[in-house]
């Protein structure tokens, strides 16, 4: 949209941008349900300030030219927000998908969302990774490495590089004491997707799935999507509780547990060594598998060490998911499954069902970080950019605890898990804070049982220092405020 403004014209600025916009709405140049250039964008473009735009925009809204809207579609549009309803003409599916998809997972994506919409807000929602951690050193010759040779070896290499990744990931493993042959491991573009198949191909409507409660909202909607009836257990400080796991798994018959030992999302909260040998025992007398997502592990900051379910298992009960999509983001979704050699076999089959493209680019560039020894060094380094963060992070909430926020420093992972005290409306409490522009998800997205629960999760995967400093000090107002 081009605007060219007159600086020596006596009209103000913001009455030039708003007639130019009129104008171009009455010579159908700008056509109604047009979205309009959000307010950052348009200074941008024009060369002003961002409240010289919002008060151009809020007369054009006052003079009924435009509309603002808060929700999705978020921004500003020419006359009526058009909404399509696709649904209404047919497809039963999706609305049963509708009838499925919680409003807790549709809220649990708008927050997650609204960091990638360019507000000026800090964000402390979704784990969105900061790309300034990522620089791209040692990686400038996989693309002529990639790209130039003959088309006969393009093709044979694009075969083998699945192939090849699965043979790092066994040395990468081996240093995690992990014994893996090429023949347990299944790339996948990401854990949800292994989630998703292992859910098709061994479980049936109606069948049960234990999970640790609370429990990510894109998680349990794959469970809930394909009918399966979820049976939540309470997390506590060192795991779930393991009474009523085992009371569960005795009452419902599962199919499988999934759990999150290390660093639980939202949690943070790591099981115990006692725990997991418990979990695994009580896997082995009632004959239930274990899924075990571990996407976390890379950013782990204490000293601790203790085995994976996945290295402790003598009975091939335990499915191990791990991802490099936080580790190694550079566009590139890729995870892969550590399991028994039929599981994986049968998982592969499935696959390449759906799939007409065997590998991707993402898998050169990472094998080729890993054979050059990148890939340690990266996360190291990365293990020291957000083991700051989180200490900044839990020393600025130390400074306000006393106006009733409480938390556990986690030894690793992205996020903070703070509770408030009794009393506070959750609610409230995080649509305050989002007036004030700090965005948090708050508790009862993660909880089956959607009740006020009086807790709020905090990311710090993609804030600066100062974002920090400014949240929590606006968490500390508005703390005041809920007196």
């Amino acid at each position: 949209m081009k605007i060219t403004l007159n600086r020596e014209s006596a009209i103000p600025v913001y009455e030039q941008i708003a007639t130019a916009i009129e104008q171009m709405v009455e010579n159908g140049q700008l056509t109604a349900g047009t979205k309009l250039p959000s307010e950052r964008k348009m200074a941008e473009d024009v060369g002003v300030h961002r409240n010289t735009v919002v008060r151009a925009y809020g007369e054009l809204v006052s003079k009924g030219v435009i509309t603002s809207s808060s929700v999705r579609p978020k921004g500003y549009f020419v006359g009526e927000i058009v909404r399509k309803d696709f649904s209404r003409r047919f497809f039963p599916l999706e609305k049963g998908l509708k009838y499925e998809y919680s409003r807790e997972a549709r809220d649990f994506n708008e927050i997650y969302y609204y960091g990638l919409d360019g507000e000026e807000a800090v964000n402390f929602g979704g784990i969105i990774m900061d790309n300034t951690a990522y620089p791209v050193e040692g990686l400038e010759g996989v693309v002529s490495r990639i790209f130039g040779q003959s088309k006969s070896a393009e093709a044979q290499t694009l075969i083998h590089e699945t192939e090849v990744l699965k043979r790092n990931i066994c040395g990468f493993l081996e240093e995690r004491n992990m014994d893996v042959s090429p023949q347990n491991i299944q790339i996948v573009a990401e854990t949800n997707q292994a989630i998703s198949y292992l859910m098709l191909l061994y479980l049936r409507k109606g069948d049960h799935v234990v999970v640790e409660d609370p429990i990510i909202p894109d998680v349990l909607s794959i469970f809930l999507n394909l009918g399966i009836e979820v049976i939540p257990v309470p997390m506590r400080e060192d795991g779930m509780d393991m009474e009523m796991l085992e009371a569960s798994i005795r009452k419902y018959k599962p199919k499988f547990i999934y759990t999150m030992p290390n660093y639980h999302n939202p949690t943070g909260v790591t099981t115990s060594l006692e725990k997991r040998k418990r979990v695994l025992q009580l896997a082995e007398i009632y004959n239930v598998p274990i899924i075990e997502e571990d996407y976390l592990y890379d950013f782990k900051y204490d000293e601790r060490y203790i085995p994976s379910l996945y290295l402790l298992d003598t009975n091939r009960l335990v499915v191990y998911l791990n991802s490099f999509t936080l580790s190694f983001p550079f566009a590139a979704k890729i995870g892969y499954l550590v399991g028994p050699e039929d599981l994986v076999d049968m998982l592969g089959r499935v696959l390449s069902l759906d799939e007409t493209v065997i590998g991707n680019i993402g898998e050169y560039f990472l094998n080729e970080y890993m054979e050059k020894g990148l890939l340690k060094e990266r996360t190291d380094n990365l293990k020291l950019h957000y083991m700051q963060k989180r200490d900044l992070m839990c020393s600025e909430l130390e400074k306000i605890s006393d106006k009733g926020i409480y938390f556990v420093k986690p030894g690793g992972g992205l996020t903070l898990w703070c509770s408030l005290r009794k009393g506070i409306n959750e609610r409230m409490f995080c649509r305050k804070l989002a007036e004030r522009k700090v965005i948090v998800y708050p508790g009862r997205i993660f909880y089956l049982e959607k009740n006020d629960n009086g807790h709020i999760r905090l990311s710090y995967s993609n804030v600066s220092d100062e974002e920090i400093i400014e949240g929590i000090r606006i968490i500390g107002e508005v703390l005041d405020e809920m007196e």
